[in-house]
């Protein structure tokens, strides 16, 4: 948000316009959302967490797509590949939630009209072996992704002269990535937000 902030602006708005500022959002209001959802894709597939998912082996001989595929064959799949291929993704090194809105309001192009493909098809894994644990990641990272939109504005910290630091994206290795530290600056939306806020630590 940080390096988008035309991105959380757009989300922040919509989050207004839909459940106001006196409270906070609940997943009854997931569908109401249609750019934070669309932020949450985008987030998925423009950094996926884990880049090259665990490897497959496979159990018998197949035939896919003209490729023979001998049984106990290791099978790697390539995440990061599928979320830069530039036929399913236009300018893939760019983070643009516009992609995934229905209809998509971004375009390239006069041509482009194709559809992205879902990165939830992909980042948590594929077929019977995908990520058991999909359905809560994914509640989960609407969640805390909306609640920070809808409360705070994420800022880039300063430096001792006062100018912006802006984060770098880079990650740790590893099968699962996870980036590396980065200085950054919450501030409330509004005095209202703030209360809410303090009321929900205050609960917990």
């Amino acid at each position: 948000m940080i390096l988008n902030p035309e991105a959380q602006k757009r989300a922040q708005q919509e989050i207004e316009s839909v459940i106001g500022c006196n409270r906070l959002p609940t997943f009854a209001d997931r569908e109401s959302l249609p750019y934070v959802e669309a932020i949450l894709k985008e987030t998925l597939r423009w950094q996926p967490a884990a880049p090259i998912p665990l490897p497959y082996r496979c159990s018998e001989s197949v035939e896919y797509e003209g490729y023979f595929i001998p049984k106990d064959a290791t099978i790697i799949a390539n995440s990061w590949h599928i979320s830069r291929d530039e036929n399913l993704h236009r300018d893939p090194e760019s983070f643009i939630p516009e992609r995934f809105l229905v209809p998509p309001t971004f375009r390239f192009d006069a041509e482009d009209a194709g559809t992205p493909l879902d990165p939830t098809t992909y980042v948590f894994g594929y077929g019977r072996r995908k990520c058991p644990g999909i359905h809560f990641a994914d509640s989960m990272l609407w969640f805390t992704i909306v609640t920070l939109l809808a409360t705070t504005r994420i800022l880039p910290a300063k430096d001792s002269d006062g100018k912006d630091i802006l984060p770098r994206v880079e990650y740790t290795g590893g099968l699962v990535r996870e980036l590396l530290p980065t200085p950054y600056h919450f501030e409330p939306l509004s005095a209202t937000h703030a209360a809410i806020v303090s009321d929900l630590v205050t609960s917990i």
